[in-house]
């Protein structure tokens, strides 16, 4: 589980970059993780998510969202790890943390 608690913030950490399909496939796996286990997010993580989720609902047809959200839901926590891994380092240098834990893009 705290694999996915991890991923979620570099799925939140896309989204605000720009690389959503990236994020998608991240909010994806975590998602199923989740339901696996049977946990519920706690408040602060619900919040991240729920940012994630509006990025990806005004940059995303829902059609190609809910696919990528299945794709995510498919990978192997390793698969996940490395995906998350590989966002890219030029576009992340415009996000930082706040002082409540929240990513959010340096104007």
């Amino acid at each position: 589980m705290q694999a996915a608690w991890g991923i979620q913030h570099f799925a939140q950490l896309a989204a605000l970059s720009g690389e959503l399909e990236s994020a998608a496939r991240l909010a994806g796996y975590v998602d199923a993780v989740y339901l696996r286990e049977g946990n519920v997010r706690e408040r602060t993580e619900q919040r991240g998510y729920d940012r994630i989720l509006a990025i990806l609902r005004s940059g995303l047809p829902e059609e190609r969202l809910k696919k990528l959200l299945a794709q995510g839901a498919a990978l192997t926590e390793a698969e996940a790890a490395a995906k998350a891994l590989g966002i890219s380092q030029s576009q992340a240098s415009g996000v930082a943390g706040d002082q409540t834990g929240n990513i959010c893009r340096i104007p």
